[in-house]
């Protein structure tokens, strides 16, 4: 797992819901929020992903951008996003790039594969693309708050 002060190589592109390349290197924001999620439509993820949607204002006055990530497809997280009238993107990681290198799991490894996929955790990274802060096996009934609470503390 990254830990704080890591600097991820994000230089990776990704499809988001609409089938638009997402380059996490070029979001330009003073905070990033990625949240990793098991997978689409199930209570714990559509939970997390609505409590996100309904604070993206709060997000928005924290200068912090919002990015959900699963290993879903596009097709999946287009009617996802569709269903819960989700207003951020939500990257496909069909290959785990993303999680691999954030949860640093043994690719090669059956057990860490099926691992990867039930990991919830939640990063934030800095202008400088640096993690400043990291919750792993997060609630995600409480996830959003927790990292609202916490850019709050920054810019205090």
């Amino acid at each position: 797992m990254l830990k704080i002060g890591n600097k991820p190589n994000i230089n990776i592109d990704l499809l988001d819901q609409n089938n638009n390349t997402v380059n996490l290197s070029n979001v330009e924001s003073k905070y990033l929020v990625i949240f990793f999620y098991p997978m689409d439509f199930t209570p714990g993820c559509t939970s997390q992903a609505c409590s996100y949607r309904d604070s993206i204002k709060e997000f928005e006055k924290l200068e912090a951008k919002v990015i959900g990530v699963s290993s879903d497809s596009n097709d999946s997280h287009q009617n996802f996003s569709n269903t819960y009238k989700l207003n951020y993107p939500i990257l496909t990681d069909k290959d785990s790039i993303l999680r691999n290198m954030f949860c640093e799991l043994n690719k090669d490894s059956l057990i860490d594969k099926i691992k990867a996929r039930s990991i919830r955790s939640t990063f934030i990274l800095n202008s400088n693309k640096e993690i400043v802060k990291v919750w792993e096996k997060v609630d995600p009934s409480s996830d959003s708050s927790y990292v609202i609470e916490y850019l709050k503390s920054l810019t205090k």
